[in-house]
C-alpha cells in the first residue's frame, strides 16, 4: 500500500510538529544550571500558597505567599529571605523546621526550575529533602509528623 501526496503531506507536519515540540520542552527544561528537576521539588511549590520564610541572614520570620526566594527581609533588607519547611511532631505536639529551601530560577529569571535545600554544613545543593525526625521526641514515623503550613498574617 502506497500512501498519496495529501497522507506525506499529513505525516510530514506530523512529525514536524512532534520534534518541535519535543525541541520546546527540551530547551523550557533545560534552562537552569543544572536543568529541571521535575520530580516533587517543583510539585510541592505552590506559588500563592502560603509558607513560612526566615532571613538567612538576622533571623527575622514572617508568615506569606509562597514565592520564589530569597527575596528582600523586611526587616534587615538583605536579599536573604528563604523558605522555612516546618513539621509538628503529633506525638509530642512540637513544631520544627525540617530544612530550609530557596528557588532555582531560569536563566531569564522569570519562572522557577529547581530548589535548593540548606544542608547542616550551611552549604546549599539540590539534594533530596531531608526525612523529617521530631527533636523533641525523636518520632520519625511519617503518619505522625505533619507538614505544618501557617495562618496568614501581615508581612
Amino acid at each position: 500500500m502506497s500512501l498519496g501526496p495529501k497522507q506525506i503531506a499529513i505525516a510530514v507536519v506530523a512529525v514536524a510538529v512532534i520534534v518541535g515540540a519535543g525541541i520546546y520542552i527540551a530547551q523550557s527544561n533545560g534552562d537552569s544550571e543544572g536543568g529541571a528537576q521535575l520530580s516533587d521539588e517543583l510539585i510541592q511549590f505552590n506559588l500563592g500558597e502560603p509558607a513560612f520564610y526566615v532571613c538567612d541572614e538576622c533571623g527575622h520570620e514572617v508568615t506569606s505567599t509562597q514565592r520564589p526566594t530569597p527575596f528582600a527581609c523586611p526587616k534587615c533588607g538583605k536579599n536573604a529571605m528563604v523558605e522555612s519547611v516546618r513539621y509538628t511532631c503529633t506525638a509530642c505536639d512540637k513544631t520544627f523546621e525540617v530544612q530550609r529551601r530557596r528557588t532555582i530560577m531560569s536563566k531569564d529569571g522569570k519562572v522557577p526550575v529547581g530548589l535548593e535545600m540548606k544542608m547542616p554544613d550551611g552549604t546549599w545543593t539540590r539534594a533530596t529533602k531531608p526525612e523529617p525526625r521530631c527533636p523533641g521526641c525523636g518520632c520519625s514515623d511519617p503518619t505522625k509528623l505533619k507538614l505544618t503550613v501557617p495562618s496568614m498574617g501581615p508581612m
